[in-house]
């Protein structure tokens, strides 16, 4: 057997440095679709970089054979388990897979986006204390978006992880190939300079802003806090936000804004930020913010509510003072259900 040097790439990594991953990546997985293997395991651990830089794509153990080879991607595996059996590992597991489904090599691409996903931002997009608790987050919440964790990352980097990632694999990138070609022309387009890997402070900001809400809320509430509050309040809750419309889509919408808040806020000097495992409970629940916050141990929380009317959404945030149920902060943001990224 071939001997490889190397080590697994680190993360969280440049951005540049992550292209040239990424490239590399592709261009094997690519080369694998097209002899008709599905990898099924792809990871960080399964990838080396050797001394001079180069990508070695390991451990073929899980792989598949398509039934019928040929160039196209989306061609299906004929499965050597059990049907309805969870092969491979469960964080960078596609939907498909941890549902025990026939996988095809979108599977793949799913674990490409979590891969780069996290050497972007050194997380992962799901994560939980237990296998259940990730295959949920797998299944049925959205990630929080890359930009949140690391504002350095570009929109169009944003652009292609969201694609990988998406839960329906027939809206998921549909071929290495396609995958590959993005890439190359995002690396050209940086080279170029028509792309900033790393906007200014100023413009960083103002695409944080545009693109999430949580953004948006989270330089609210920081002003309050370090202008106003800094000394009284040092303890705070995030409870989920309610989905008060009658379209279960926005089930994922609140969910999303939640887990981002709660990530930005925690970030905070000063600031004690209960997780999202602690204010879980409260989901689907009408509760005193008083009662919460004596149940939390905090001395505020922020609530917030979503409605869809049509095509328009409006999602009402309010900081409240647990001492005494006062309002310390209010605000409405009124967005287009089509901009999801903007309600983000």
């Amino acid at each position: 057997m071939e001997y490889v040097e190397g080590a697994p790439p680190k993360a969280p990594a440049p951005v540049e440095q992550v292209m040239q991953y990424a490239l590399q990546i592709a261009d094997g997985v690519a080369a694998a679709h097209a002899k008709g293997i599905v990898h099924r395991d792809l990871k960080p651990g399964n990838i080396f970089v050797t001394p001079d830089g180069r990508i070695k794509i390991l451990d073929f153990g899980l792989a598949l054979a398509q039934s019928a080879p040929s160039a196209s991607d989306s061609t299906v595996t004929r499965p050597l388990t059990d049907p309805g059996t969870a092969v491979g590992t469960v964080a960078y597991m596609s939907p498909e897979q941890a549902r025990g489904e026939t996988v095809d090599a979108r599977s793949d691409l799913w674990a490409i986006g979590v891969i780069l996903y996290e050497l972007l931002t050194g997380s992962r997009p799901f994560e939980g204390s237990t296998q259940a608790v990730i295959f949920e987050a797998i299944l049925s919440k959205p990630p929080i978006p890359p930009s949140a964790r690391n504002p350095r990352i570009p929109p169009e980097w944003e652009r292609i992880i969201t694609r990988l990632l998406e839960k329906d694999r027939t809206l998921r990138y549909q071929s290495a190939p396609d995958l590959l070609a993005d890439l190359k022309r995002l690396s050209r387009d940086s080279s170029s300079g028509r792309t900033i890997s790393a906007p200014p402070p100023r413009r960083r900001w103002r695409i944080a802003i545009v693109a999430a809400v949580a953004a948006a809320l989270l330089a609210c509430a920081a002003t309050y806090f370090l202008l106003h509050r800094s000394t009284d309040i040092q303890s705070l809750a995030v409870l989920p936000f309610v989905n008060a419309s009658q379209n279960a889509d926005a089930d994922y919408l609140s969910e999303g804004i939640t887990g981002s808040l709660i990530d930005t806020l925690a970030g905070l000097n000063g600031l004690k930020v209960r997780s999202s495992n602690a204010v879980r409970k409260y989901e689907g629940r009408q509760i005193d913010a008083r009662q919460a916050g004596r149940e939390l141990d905090v001395q505020a929380v922020l609530t917030g509510r979503i409605v869809q009317r049509g095509g328009n959404l409006s999602v009402r945030v309010e900081l409240i003072d647990t001492h005494d149920n006062s309002a310390l902060w209010s605000r409405n943001f009124e967005r287009q259900a089509s901009d999801a990224l903007g309600v983000e």
